[in-house]
């Protein structure tokens, strides 16, 4: 539900979360031409990103990001430049990357720069089991004076037949013996459905594991959660201790409708409310309210606390919410946010505006406002930000993604029917696996035209994958079985 774009926050969260997604493009690779039925579909990658920022009289670009990729599309570094200055960029940040035989990246390594030359910053190591989940990961920083990599985070996990993440190894660094030393573990247990029943941390102290908390999880017949419990441990009484609990509720269709949360009182031995969220959904299954409640110990009622609002066309975009808070003074809901979005005909945001509420005028002023370019009718290719002043739009920023054109060989019939049935395909709602005994794991992996990542999910059995979300059209599929790669398209309809 809050979903909410506050222009002033589009330059410090939306934008970098943007860049992150625009850097995926172009991940898929190491297609195997198994079948002679190819077919050429050509895939845009990101090459680089500016922003520039109006002066009043002209844009300056402010800053850029180059991306660079090897044979098989993998992205093997990113340079970050400041400002345009004596013609020429000054480099900030530079990250190079290293991938495995199945394009998985096994080593990021940052750097600074540094007057003239660059600088080790930091890195990160990944290593896959044999199934291409993280099995060990580690952090660094590098430490300029010593000339030397200082550990930061270190952790192993462990995973169960079917998949699931059973134990979480964390380790810290000893600066003295400049090795890694055991801090703490999560222990996670599943039911025969796979979801998540409890959850337990222990740190490391004195050569032993001592409890610290845990959750326990309780699900209904249809794998909605419906309770969580939270616990600390008491090491003076040796056991297991109430802190917090969050009770949830649901319709028919799954919906979460209601969710409550609570403090445990000790010397009541009761629980005590602290926070109430009410959900309400259209005959679509989409949001249209959120009221958000706290808890007034004093009266023993909830009180009224957010509203956010949610409205939809025929197409089921959203075309404007509003945020509220609740006004004690005045015993009414007061609007403090409200965004409109705009759409062209094939679906694509053009434009959103975002609206501030003056009090002094009981009315919505106009704050912010995106205008949208595409490249290749899906890409983005810029984002026109403008500030309302007095009596008109003004511009106040602007980025621009540029694209460069690859192929790609894929095929529908790629995977063999007796090995592998993706069906249906086209798919409305769900996807379903049938494969033959021979492969002991797959992975789901789901990308658009243009490369970039939607989902990935670990198959187990003939479980379904909900499509619901996906807009109507082409995509590419990759199963991984036993460090093997299969390509094919999928069509949403």
């Amino acid at each position: 539900m809050k979903t909410k774009i506050l222009f002033l926050a589009v330059l410090t969260f939306f934008v970098p979360s943007l860049f992150g997604q625009m850097a995926d493009i172009g991940k898929i690779s190491n297609l195997e031409k198994l079948n002679p039925e190819n077919e050429q579909i050509s895939i845009s990658r990101l090459d680089s990103t500016t922003l520039r920022n109006w002066t009043g009289t002209e844009w300056m670009v402010f800053f850029k990001s180059e991306y660079t990729y090897d044979s098989n599309g993998n992205r093997t570094a990113l340079i970050n430049y400041s400002m345009w200055m004596l013609n020429q960029w000054l480099s900030i940040t530079k990250s190079e990357f290293m991938v495995d035989a199945m394009g998985r990246t096994t080593l990021e390594t940052d750097y600074k720069w540094n007057v003239n030359k660059w600088d080790l910053s930091s890195k990160t190591e990944n290593v896959y089991d044999a199934n291409g989940r993280v099995f060990k990961y580690y952090s660094y920083t590098y430490d300029l004076t010593k000339n030397e990599w200082v550990g930061v985070i270190g952790l192993e996990n462990s995973y169960d037949a079917k998949g699931n993440n059973t134990l979480e190894v964390y380790y810290s660094w000893n600066a003295l013996t400049k090795e890694w030393v055991l801090s703490s573990k999560n222990e996670y247990t599943f039911d025969a459905s796979d979801n998540r029943t409890m959850e337990i941390q222990s740190n490391y102290v004195a050569n032993n594991w001592v409890f610290s908390t845990k959750n326990v999880s309780t699900y209904d017949a249809n794998n909605n959660s419906t309770q969580e419990i939270s616990y600390n441990y008491d090491t003076e009484i040796e056991n297991w201790v109430f802190t917090d609990k969050e009770d949830y509720v649901y319709d028919n269709n799954g919906n979460n409708t209601l969710e409550t949360r609570y403090n445990y009182d000790a010397s009541a031995s009761q629980w005590i409310g602290t926070y109430k969220f009410e959900y309400a959904f259209n005959e679509d299954d989409r949001d249209t309210l959120e009221i958000d409640y706290t808890y007034d110990a004093e009266t023993s009622d909830w009180v009224y606390y957010h509203k956010y609002t949610n409205s939809y066309d025929a197409n089921g975009k959203k075309i404007v919410d509003y945020s509220l808070d609740y006004d004690t003074d005045l015993n009414k809901w007061v609007g403090y946010e409200k965004n409109e979005y705009f759409y062209d005909v094939n679906g694509k945001t053009i434009r959103e505006i975002s609206y501030e509420y003056d009090t002094t005028i009981s009315d919505w002023v106009s704050a912010g406002k995106i205008e949208y370019t595409y490249y290749n009718d899906y890409l983005i290719s810029e984002m026109l930000m403008n500030e309302w002043e007095e009596t008109k739009w003004t511009d106040a920023a602007k980025y621009n993604f540029y694209y460069s054109e690859h192929e790609i060989i894929t095929s529908q019939k790629y995977v063999k029917t007796s090995e592998i049935t993706v069906y249906p395909n086209p798919a409305k709602d769900f996807v379903t696996f049938k494969y033959s005994d021979i492969y002991n794991h797959i992975t789901f992996e789901l990308y658009d035209l243009q490369g970039r990542s939607i989902l990935t999910k670990e198959i187990i059995g003939n479980e379904p994958v909900s499509l619901r979300d996906l807009a109507v059209g082409v995509y590419i599929y990759c199963l991984i079985t036993d460090n093997q790669k299969h390509y094919g398209k999928l069509i949403k309809e």
